[in-house]
């Protein structure tokens, strides 16, 4: 997956930026993952949904069964810094997505 895809996918989404169990900040898990089997993120959330988690690596590595935050938290957690330094994004707090809603309407 290129760059220019994984920003878009970074920016755009709100369902890409995921906790693990500890809830500490926010990761960014690639719709796509590149195994044998590839996942597509609605197929990662339709067995999501039916309890069956699914560990993913993150884009900085991390691998869990991640879990979505609420909106609370997607707004208000740490975005993970690997994760900002390899999609070369702003350091900061929530999904970008929210982030940038938030600037529009301030």
């Amino acid at each position: 997956m290129d760059s220019g895809t994984l920003m878009s996918g970074a920016l755009a989404s709100k369902y890409v930026w995921l906790v693990t169990g500890e809830w500490r900040r926010l990761h960014y898990v690639p719709a796509v993952d590149d195994r044998d089997d590839h996942i597509s993120g609605l197929a990662f959330w339709e067995t999501y949904w039916d309890g069956r988690h699914v560990p993913m690596a993150a884009i900085c590595g991390t691998k869990a069964e991640w879990q979505l935050p609420g909106i609370l938290s997607r707004i208000g957690l740490d975005r993970c810094a690997r994760c900002c330094d390899i999609l070369g994004i702003e350091r900061g707090h929530g999904a970008p997505m929210n982030e940038r809603w938030e600037k529009a309407h301030a």
